[in-house]
């Protein structure tokens, strides 16, 4: 009885066994794609059909196996292959592999990725630092700290300032200037491109943008300088001012300036500002403008000249030396400028330069001044015309080598030195006692051995009157 339920046994372990290795000879030998099955009411192991022709040989191998009880390998034959599109019986029986349809036809992310563009690091160059005090590096935050004349340097762009943070793993960097005991800030953040240059109590950048915030910026623009408390600069440079001051003033708290409540700097071009009024020593003056726009160019160009300011004991608060400059082309330019007194005294000039090359080149220059001195109605009370005339002239010999013409002519009132502003702190020109004038032109005929000249001379003695003057308070005219 044991035998026999032991033979059971063993003939079902051989059956499982044979069953087995067909299904798996099916799931190992099968293929991605399409699925054939036999046609009609045939089966595997019907000799008409193909794959039975294959699996036939198989079958009996793995019964004869089961029979020994032994473990074979079996090179498992390739018994399903894809339709020929051109069967169309088999066609019409196929079954899609919707699996293989899904990762192969459909496959979104292997589209995505082909459509993506490769993407530009942020920063292509090596950005080089040093301190020199200290590097402090916290791993955690990965934040770098530069202590002690930190230095930042990315292709054209460079950053000084006494203590600079910088993140290594991103393009971010924050400067901040060095400040004593009472909070002034002694050192400023520097940072250069090109040829602009910024200083600043605190700035932070973005290597990778070129955008950055700065505050409380000093900054120098064309024959200007600009002062704002906030400022924001763009990728290309240009500047967004918040509370600025425009000047041409070179003093650490300018003397005058305009105040912009908004300004746009446009490096090398223009600055644009929104409502602006004037400020003197800190006070505000009852002349606003709501608009306006100063050039910047290095190039030859026109423009406004900003005046200077000061006192004057006999003629009071002044404003000279403000005017246009008007560049009329390659070869010739004209400046024109004034000055007022608050006692009733006024001043205008007019100087031109002009020069053609391998011809000839020359200056001229004309002032005119009406002084007023003393009270109106009072004893020392006089009013003064004075003026002043200067023209020199060069011919190039390159243009005629036998013609030759030169004038050098200074011709002034006898007061005007005493009453111009300029010569009144000129030693040099106050103490000037004469003036010459000359005029000189001549002509050759080398063919016939004849040369002809002809020049005037002009001498003004300007020491005449001078015992009847003498240095004070105010320039006074003793009797």
């Amino acid at each position: 009885m044991r035998n026999f339920a032991a033979d059971i046994t063993t003939n079902l372990r051989k059956i499982l066994i044979i069953v087995c290795a067909v299904l798996a000879a099916l799931c190992l030998s099968a293929k991605p794609g399409r699925l054939l099955l036999p046609t009609g009411n045939a089966l595997p192991g019907d000799s008409s059909v193909p794959e039975a022709k294959v699996l036939r040989p198989v079958a009996d191998t793995l019964k004869e196996a089961a029979q020994r009880d032994t473990v074979i390998d079996i090179n498992w034959p390739d018994i399903v292959r894809p339709a020929d599109t051109a069967d169309s019986l088999r066609a019409g029986i196929t079954l899609p592999d919707s699996l293989a349809a899904d990762s192969l036809t459909a496959d979104s992310l292997a589209a995505d990725t082909a459509k993506a563009q490769p993407r530009k690091p942020g920063i292509d160059s090596p950005v080089e630092y040093a301190a020199q005090d200290s590097i402090v590096y916290d791993a955690n935050t990965g934040f770098a700290t530069l202590y002690g004349k930190a230095n930042v340097k990315y292709q054209d762009m460079t950053l000084d300032a006494a203590k600079i943070t910088m993140c290594l793993d991103s393009s971010l960097v924050h400067a901040v200037g060095l400040r004593d005991t009472a909070g002034v800030y002694t050192e400023k953040a520097v940072y250069k491109q090109g040829g602009d240059e910024y200083q600043s109590e605190t700035m932070s950048f973005n290597f990778k943008t070129k955008k950055g915030f700065i505050s409380n910026v000093n900054t120098t623009q064309g024959n200007g300088y600009l002062q704002s408390s906030e400022s924001k600069r763009t990728d290309d440079g240009t500047l967004y001012l918040r509370h600025a001051k425009y000047t041409t003033c070179d003093a650490k708290h300018p003397h005058f300036y305009l105040k912009l409540s908004r300004g746009k700097v446009r490096p090398g071009k223009e600055t644009i500002f929104g409502p602006a009024y004037l400020v003197v020593e800190d006070v505000p003056l009852p002349l606003a403008v709501p608009y306006g726009f100063f050039p910047i160019s290095k190039k030859y160009s026109s423009g406004f000249v900003m005046p200077s300011y000061g006192d004057e004991t006999s003629r009071g608060f002044y404003l000279r030396d403000g005017g246009y400059y008007w560049a009329v082309n390659d070869y010739f330019d004209l400046k024109a400028l004034g000055e007022i007194y608050t006692k009733g005294s006024w001043g205008a000039s007019l100087e031109s330069n002009y020069n053609k090359r391998y011809r000839f080149r020359g200056n001229v220059y004309f002032s005119f001044l009406r002084t007023v001195e003393g009270e109106k109605n009072m004893p020392d009370y006089s009013v003064t015309k004075s003026m002043k005339i200067q023209w020199t002239h060069t011919k190039d010999s390159k243009a005629n080598p036998n013609t030759s013409f030169s004038a050098r002519v200074n011709f002034a009132s006898e007061n005007y030195e005493r009453k111009n502003l300029e010569s009144m702190y000129n030693p040099l020109s106050y103490t000037q006692s004469t003036r010459t004038s000359a005029v000189s032109f001549s002509k050759n005929f080398p063919d016939i051995g004849l040369s002809i000249s002809a020049s005037g001379n002009l001498t003004q003695n300007v020491s005449a009157a001078k015992g009847r003057w003498a240095r004070s308070d105010g320039m006074r005219k003793y009797p």
